[in-house]
């Protein structure tokens, strides 16, 4: 019998239902393709500005890019990190701050009547900064003081006193914050003035905390 060209082609079964009830076949796309009006089945690939995208996987320690965010977190690098939990099972929260601290402490004798430089930190420009932490002593009346200097401009943050019944003086800021500047020299100072008497020793610490 002669070859007439017919074939026979494969019946596609309709596998799924529908918003109105009828029967649709399971329609394949490859990834990168434009999600169209039709119905697709949702739970096989994800969505990305309008086009199907396989699920990424990604592994810890290495930049997130555009995997599901619930599978793990984002640490301050940027990068995929598990989330930690202890030994109950519970997240492991920390009260600790992300950043990097900038501290010195040093001992000067004091020019009395006259501002002494006893502790210099060298900041980074347009980094934002808080918590200052700071220890002064004198054994005689002195006024310090905590300077931020952005290139020529000096700014007080902060001013105390030391003297007798208190020679040393210790607090952290908690809330004290502030934005190095641009250009020039970056600085943060703690500066003592003895008031009177015989030049003494200025001892002083200072520390901040450069946010990430």
């Amino acid at each position: 019998m002669e070859d007439q060209g017919m074939a026979n082609e494969r019946e596609v079964f309709t596998v799924l239902e529908t918003s109105t009830g009828a029967g649709q076949s399971w329609r394949s796309k490859q990834e990168g393709a434009a999600i169209a009006t039709v119905e697709h089945a949702p739970a096989i690939v994800a969505k990305k500005q309008s086009q199907y995208v396989l699920l990424p996987v990604e592994t810890e320690g290495v930049a997130i890019g555009d995997a599901v965010p619930v599978l793990g977190a984002k640490d301050s690098s940027g990068n995929l990190a598990y989330i930690p939990l202890n030994s109950d099972g519970a997240v492991i929260v920390s009260p600790d701050e992300e950043g990097t601290i900038i501290e010195d402490e040093a001992t000067v004798s004091a020019s009395v009547g006259s501002d002494t430089d006893v502790v210099t930190l060298t900041l980074t420009a347009s980094e934002d900064y808080k918590k200052i932490d700071v220890v002064a002593s004198c054994t005689f009346l002195t006024l310090w003081k905590i300077l931020q200097v952005d290139d020529v401009t000096e700014t007080d943050l902060v001013k105390f006193i030391t003297g007798p019944g208190s020679f040393s003086f210790e607090k952290l800021f908690e809330h004290l914050e502030f934005t190095a500047g641009a250009t020039g020299s970056q600085e943060l100072k703690l500066i003592g003035k003895q008031i009177y008497g015989p030049a003494s020793d200025l001892n002083g610490y200072i520390g901040v905390l450069e946010k990430a």
